[in-house]
This record gives structure tokens, sequence and C-alpha cells, in this order.
């Protein structure tokens, strides 16, 4: 699931049949939920059941793709994608080229998850360039 972004109507097939399983033994059909699905998507110590939100876990791949390809260098990927896409080491990259391929326009539209997670760490301030940075 971590290849490239997918629909959101593939991503919500699978909740459909965990649904349709709680509710109403597996068969199709209509059936009366009793819990919200967002409360059973809650982790076991929060009162849920601790299942998983495919949206949310596939933005999470993607988000992990991309910290991947711009911070480490154990990952020959990573390094090609930087290389390929003259992303700096450790930059998030702010915009996608034009010739970009599917993949990797579907791993930086997590752009937004990532930056929301993401810090400064200033230390002493010796490196830090208000000119560049």
């Amino acid at each position: 699931m971590s290849n490239g972004w997918v629909p959101k109507s593939i991503l919500d097939s699978p909740e459909k049949e965990f649904r349709a399983f709680l509710w109403n033994g597996g068969e199709s059909g209509m059936y009366l939920s009793l819990i919200q699905w967002e409360k059973l998507c809650l982790g076991t110590k929060e009162g849920g059941l601790g299942l998983r939100n495919m949206a949310s876990l596939h933005k999470a791949f993607m988000a992990k793709l991309l910290v991947r390809a711009s911070f480490s260098d154990s990952s020959i990927w990573a390094r090609s994608v930087r290389k390929k896409y003259n992303i700096i080491k450790g930059n998030i990259p702010t915009s996608v080229p034009a010739g970009a391929s599917w993949a990797w326009k579907a791993i930086a539209k997590a752009k937004e998850v990532v930056s929301s997670g993401c810090q400064w760490a200033l230390g002493n301030g010796r490196l830090i360039s208000v000119a560049k940075n």
C-alpha cells in the first residue's frame, strides 16, 4: 500500500468490510452501527478496539517515505531520489518538478503531514544563518 497515492474509494473498501463484519456478521446489506467508527479506531487504552483508519495509515506510510528520502543516508533509494529531484539532504522538498514520476508525486503529497511534525533544533545558534535559513 505504500508505493503510491491510493484513491479514497479503495481505502474505504476494507473499512466497509470491517464494519459489515462487526455489525452484521459479515453479511452484506443494511445494518445499524452502534458505535461511531472513529471511536472504534481509538486505542484499547482509550476505550476503542484499536482498529486502523486506512486513510490515516496510508498518509503515515507516504510521510515515512518522504522522511526517508529527505534524511536517510543508508538507503540507496533515498540517495537516488535526492539526486534525481535535487533535494538537499535534511530538507523536505517544497515543490514537485514537472517531470516527476507518479510515485514521487504521491509521496510528495505527504509534505503537510511531515511538516506538521517537524521542528527546528537551534542548539547554540552558531550554525543558523538568518539570510540562508
